[in-house]
């Protein structure tokens, strides 16, 4: 099970026994934290709904129900309760947004381990420019002025999206780049097993820059940024 279905499942009912759901959060720490975030915030919102009912609380609901003509207006718990909602959903949303960021970066780094372009057999591999005009066209982006440090182009798709899918040479050293039309992805550098990765966005469209060199990749997405900004619905054909 992936970190994806782990916490969709997670979402559904954090008390899953699911057999799968359960040996994936023993072997995923971040899966983990996100299993307690949800059962801690489940107890504050069961600690939240245990008010003691005021004295002749029930003699009011009893009167109320006899004047059923009679609008009901929201009471002061009725506000307390809606704020509270409002305070844990501020809380909840940053982090969900955030996982769900980091699931889409595991999945782009499991992809490219699959898929290793900077192997030995895409070494001196010469793309033709056409195939990398059709493939930065799938990610919305059109033909750069320069294009000869692009060694490979192909068309690839990780969790349900197309993008395009590079081996680009930068200050002589490759980089792997996807090219995300249809998703706005957290600007941010992060390390995934032994890759380097630099997520970042293009106008409307998401790029993510990965090395196995060891070295920052921020200066050489910056340039690859540069170099792919323009986006195919500018105006440019393919």
């Amino acid at each position: 099970m992936n970190c994806l279905e782990f916490r969709r499942l997670t979402l559904i009912n954090p008390e899953d026994t699911n057999p799968a759901r359960l040996a994936h959060e023993q072997e995923c720490l971040r899966c983990t934290d996100f299993a307690r975030q949800l059962l801690r915030q489940d107890d504050l919102i069961r600690e939240a709904s245990r008010i003691d009912a005021p004295e002749g609380f029930a003699a009011r609901i009893i009167l109320n129900q006899s004047l059923q003509a009679q609008s009901r207006r929201p009471t002061r718990w009725y506000w307390l309760g809606l704020a509270a909602s409002f305070l844990l959903a501020v809380a909840l949303i940053p982090n969900l947004i955030d996982d769900a960021s980091y699931a889409f970066e595991e999945g782009l780094v499991a992809h490219v381990s699959a898929h290793n372009v900077l192997s030995a057999d895409y070494h001196g591999h010469v793309t033709e420019m056409q195939d990398v005009k059709q493939v930065l066209a799938t990610a919305n982006t059109a033909m750069p002025n320069e294009v000869q440090n692009v060694i490979y182009a192909s068309t690839c798709i990780v969790d349900g999206e197309v993008m395009a899918h590079l081996l680009v040479e930068n200050d002589d050293q490759q980089y792997v780049v996807f090219i995300i039309p249809e998703r706005s992805i957290v600007e941010r550098p992060f390390q995934h097993a032994d890759w380097s990765v630099q997520t970042a966005m293009l106008d409307d469209r998401g790029i993510a820059v990965m090395s196995r060199s060891g070295n920052d990749v921020s200066a050489a997405a910056a340039a690859l940024s540069r170099q792919f900004d323009t986006p195919l619905s500018s105006g440019q054909t393919i």
